[in-house]
């Protein structure tokens, strides 16, 4: 079986199981859906349903189907992931019972399979919505410990709902975006992304000049072996440890869902081995 801690992709531990169900080529459609309605379920009992837990007790929790689940999370969760959650039950659904005429696409099941594997990262980007990346000291660090492909995913996000007059929030999303391209081995979307910004007029040449250096520079230096930079799940556990364990009691205060969303995510995952101190260092 394929362990989580050599995932590529931000998933936590219990759907190790289902893992092949969700990306093997050689599986059904119709496995696809179901693995990614168990998905959904699993992503919503992991961290949707904290206020819905305080709210039921366990045994009515566990009566509880997809849809009703999806209904009473509705009032208080952020609409682009209950319409994800909706998408996917509707194609588990297809996939689950037998309907004169239903035909299942392989188009389909892969979107369902990327919409639930793809709702971590609405989960974080509705976070940092609610609480910004740079409201406190600490919490880009926090961020930074995730791989860099979903941390390019979420602050992507960020900038197109980052308002004209937050000026200096934007330049420095624009910033931390440049960084997660550069260290996902994108940096010519990262530069193609800055000469865009230059050309809107979103940037000024100054700011432009200063962050094309600094993603050229990164661009070489991670060519190099042994930086600490997350490639996988071990690794994120990694980098979460590290930081956390830096973290006085303000810090883990000030950042309380943040935190618990990502040690949510590592739980239980065995954090590959690395110095902790220049973990730390190199992170951002």
């Amino acid at each position: 079986m394929i362990r989580i801690e050599e995932s590529s992709r931000l998933i936590p531990k219990p759907a190790e199981p289902r893992l092949s169900d969700l990306f093997s080529e050689t599986v059904s459609d119709a496995s696809k859906g179901n693995a990614a309605r168990f998905y959904a379920e699993m992503m919503i009992d992991l961290f949707l349903s904290e206020r819905l837990k305080k709210e039921l007790d366990a045994s009515s929790l566990e009566k509880l189907t997809l849809g009703e689940h999806i209904q009473k999370i509705s009032p208080y969760t952020d609409s682009v992931i209950i319409s994800t959650l909706w998408r996917i039950k509707d194609f588990g659904d297809k996939a689950s019972h037998y309907s004169p005429g239903s035909v299942l696409t392989t188009t389909d099941a892969d979107k369902a399979v990327e919409d639930a594997v793809g709702l971590i990262v609405q989960i974080l980007t509705d976070e940092l919505i609610k609480n910004p990346l740079n409201s406190y000291p600490g919490r880009a660090t926090l961020f930074s410990t995730i791989l860099p492909r979903a941390r390019a995913q979420v602050l992507s996000h960020l900038l197109k709902k980052c308002p004209e007059s937050e000026y200096d929030y934007y330049r420095f999303l624009v910033n931390k975006y440049g960084l997660a391209l550069t260290k996902s081995e994108r940096y010519p979307a990262a530069r193609r992304n800055l000469d865009s910004l230059l050309k809107k007029k979103l940037i000024d040449i100054k700011y432009y000049q200063q962050e094309v250096e600094t993603i050229f520079l990164l661009d070489k230096s991670i060519k190099y072996p042994g930086q600490p930079i997350a490639q996988r799940m071990e690794d994120v556990a990694r980098n979460f440890n590290a930081v956390l364990a830096s973290f006085n009691t303000e810090d883990r205060n000030e950042n309380l869902r943040l935190i618990e969303i990502l040690r949510t995510l590592v739980n239980d995952i065995i954090p590959s081995g690395f110095n902790h101190r220049k973990t730390q260092k190199l992170l951002f």
